[in-house]
C-alpha cells in the first residue's frame, strides 16, 4: 500500500519542479533528481511519508550544515532547525541562493521586517538545493579585523623586544 502513496508524492514533486523523480520510492529510500546545469541532489520520504529535501544553511547561524527538512519548510523553520541567528547576524539580508531549472536566482528576505510586521508573505518557501546565507554585521567583521590586526601587533612587538632591542 506504500507504493501507491509514494507514486502520489513523487508525482506531486515533479507537477511542483518539472523534474523527472523515479516513482518507485519507498519510505526511507532515497531517489535521484538531475536538474540541468547542477550537481545531482537527493529527496527522500521521511517516516511519516513525507518528502523529504537537501537545504544548506550556511553564515551566522547557531548550527550551519545541510539539513533534511520536510517539502514546503518555509525560511523561518528552516532557521529554527538551525537553533536560529546568532548576535552577529544580520537578519535584515538572509539571501536565497536557488538554483532553478532555467537559471539561478539569489534574492534577499528581510527576516527584522517580518518579525516586526509579522506578513507572512515576507518569508519564502524553500525548494530542494536552496542554500541559506546568513551574513554577519558589519560591527562583527570590523570586531574580528580589530582582533586580527592587534595580535599581529602583539607579534611585531615581540619581535622588536627579543631581536631588534634586545640584539
Amino acid at each position: 500500500m506504500r507504493k501507491p502513496v509514494s507514486f502520489i508524492l513523487c508525482g506531486l514533486l515533479v507537477a511542483m519542479s518539472a523534474q523527472i523523480v523515479t516513482p518507485s520510492v519507498g519510505v526511507g529510500q532515497e531517489a535521484k533528481v538531475e536538474r540541468p546545469g547542477a550537481s545531482k541532489y537527493y529527496i527522500s520520504l521521511g517516516p511519516e511519508d513525507e518528502l523529504m529535501m537537501k537545504i544548506n544553511v550556511w553564515g551566522s547561524i547557531a548550527k550551519p550544515g545541510q539539513y533534511l527538512v520536510p517539502t514546503g519548510t518555509d525560511l523561518i523553520a528552516l532557521l529554527s532547525y538551525a537553533g536560529g541567528p546568532t548576535e552577529s547576524a544580520r537578519i535584515s539580508d538572509v539571501r536565497i541562493v536557488r538554483i532553478g531549472s532555467k537559471e539561478k536566482a539569489i534574492f534577499s528576505v528581510d527576516i527584522k521586517k517580518y518579525l516586526e510586521t509579522g506578513d507572512a508573505f515576507l518569508v519564502p518557501t524553500l525548494i530542494p538545493g536552496d542554500t541559506i546565507i546568513v551574513p554577519a554585521t558589519m560591527f562583527h567583521m570590523f570586531s574580528r579585523f580589530v582582533s586580527f590586526v592587534s595580535q599581529i601587533a602583539i607579534v611585531a612587538n615581540v619581535y622588536y623586544l627579543l631581536f631588534v632591542r634586545g640584539g
